[in-house]
């Protein structure tokens, strides 16, 4: 007994470890609120500004997203060359047959190139209220991509992750949480009515209900991931799921306008219930979203699947700050606590989900910090070890004065943090300035110029642009 204590951790602020159960397979789809039921909020809408906007934004990178497509393409032809590999055909090469004698590679070869893998994407969008000043841009952004994905017929997901969606289907949960707030404090029915009620947020889970102290399931509580695109919407859904979230963004972003002023969306209408900015339930999305990986590979065949994370700042609690997941199917334990910094249990729950679903993780992490700050944003948003100092450093830090930068040393795949400031597409800047050239300017000015204005289209699509990068292998 007397090295008993070395088998626990010993610090005085760190409780007694928390096991979190995975017995089995999460009902996720208990917790995705499909784009029917998102598009249901939207009968009364007037679309009648919010439509032409939708329209304009569609053909204004219609060619960018073209023009990204065939990058695509030339970059993956590229890698399937790259494991291609020459092979004997089995057949004589009638132009060597003299050579017979000489040599004995007398045969025709073949280049023989592997077939192209298939790729997936789901991607995880922040809608808590801290998004507010850039959750326009940042839907913007994303549509892109999803718009990428059609165009290529790639199997892709865009959730919007909150946990202030009021689910008008979820009955029982409304009658429960009634019941609880006219009950009297303190009083046996309310004790009674709370353990049914965390009893009923466990079989939603899980399917499976178990009584307080049997087993500790994570607390999820009103948690929610809001379909917005996926690939299977036809071109008229998919055109409206843009009108209803565009709509939704801009009157979140613009709740106050002039009488007279000149909007793109319905002023009247504004944000449909439940779809109000609240707080941040990443790691919650990570929980759930990790069976539903499985299944979406396996449904879609997928080789390369990717998991994309937007969002602007930590998640909140998910856990207690010395927990274990420990899942049962695989009977592992994974030490999701946190220790080390405020985030660290969501490093913790992606290195989980890579481990036990084999996917590709992209963080896009949207900042307003300084640029001087960029090191220590890096170590919160994914663990990175860049110094703040040194040259490495100042290259980053004049990456994100630009745009963004990116980190490919913490515990996501990639890493790119993005300035808030540059984040919302600016057309001005894809048009070629002619202004700003002098008269009889010659043809190398003129070159510039147009390589200049193509750069810029592809930079601030920085969403789509970082993301054809890294798909195309």
């Amino acid at each position: 007994r007397e090295k008993e204590e070395t088998l626990y951790d010993n610090d005085e602020f760190t409780r007694e470890p928390e096991y979190l159960e995975i017995p089995g397979k999460v009902k996720y789809n208990n917790f995705i609120i499909d784009y029917k039921e998102i598009d249901s909020k939207f009968k009364r809408l007037d679309r009648k500004n919010v439509r032409p906007f939708v329209k304009e934004f569609t053909n204004s990178n219609k060619k960018i997203i073209n023009y990204m497509v065939k990058e695509f393409e030339m970059k993956k032809a590229a890698a399937d060359y790259k494991r291609s590999w020459s092979s004997k055909s089995g057949e004589l090469d009638m132009s060597k047959i003299h050579q017979y004698l000489l040599k004995d590679d007398i045969f025709n070869r073949v280049q023989i190139t592997p077939e192209g893998k298939n790729h997936g994407v789901v991607m995880l969008l922040d809608w808590s209220g801290s998004m507010h000043g850039s959750v326009q841009a940042t839907m913007e952004q994303a549509t892109l991509l999803s718009m990428f994905c059609r165009r290529l017929s790639i199997p892709f997901r865009l959730f919007a992750f909150s946990d202030g969606y009021y689910s008008e289907t979820d009955i029982r949960l409304r009658e429960l949480e009634d019941d609880i707030y006219s009950s009297d404090y303190g009083s046996k029915k309310r004790y009674e009515l709370e353990q049914e009620l965390e009893a009923y947020k466990n079989s939603k889970i899980f399917g499976t209900n178990v009584k307080k102290g049997e087993r500790n399931f994570p607390d999820l509580g009103r948690f929610h991931l809001l379909e917005v695109y996926n690939d299977s919407m036809s071109n008229n859904e998919f055109n409206k799921a843009m009108e209803n979230w565009f709509q939704t963004s801009q009157s979140i972003e613009n709740h106050y306008y002039y009488a007279d002023e000149q909007i793109t969306f319905d002023g009247e209408f504004g944000c449909a219930r439940g779809l109000q900015l609240g707080g941040t339930p990443l790691d919650h999305s990570l929980f759930i979203i990790r069976d539903y990986l499985k299944d979406f590979r396996r449904n879609y065949n997928i080789d390369i699947c990717s998991l994309i994370t937007l969002t602007d700042g930590a998640s909140h609690r998910f856990s207690d700050r010395n927990s274990k997941l420990v899942d049962r199917k695989i009977n592992r334990v994974f030490d999701i606590s946190q220790k080390e910094y405020y985030g660290s249990t969501t490093h913790r729950l992606l290195d989980w989900v890579k481990e036990t679903t084999g996917v590709r993780t992209i963080g896009f992490y949207i900042t307003n910090s300084k640029a001087s700050d960029i090191a220590w944003e890096g170590k919160s948003f994914c663990g990175s070890t860049v110094s703040s100092y040194g040259d490495e450093f100042e290259k980053k830090r004049k990456e994100f004065l630009k745009l963004s930068t990116s980190f490919s040393d913490g515990c996501y795949d990639l890493a790119i943090l993005i300035n808030q400031k540059k984040l919302k597409l600016n057309y001005d800047e894809d048009e070629l300035n002619v202004n700003s050239m002098d008269e009889g300017a010659n043809k190398g000015t003129l070159k510039r110029a147009l390589v200049k204005a193509g750069s810029n289209k592809m930079k601030q699509r920085v969403i789509l642009n970082q993301f054809v990068g890294q798909m195309a292998v």
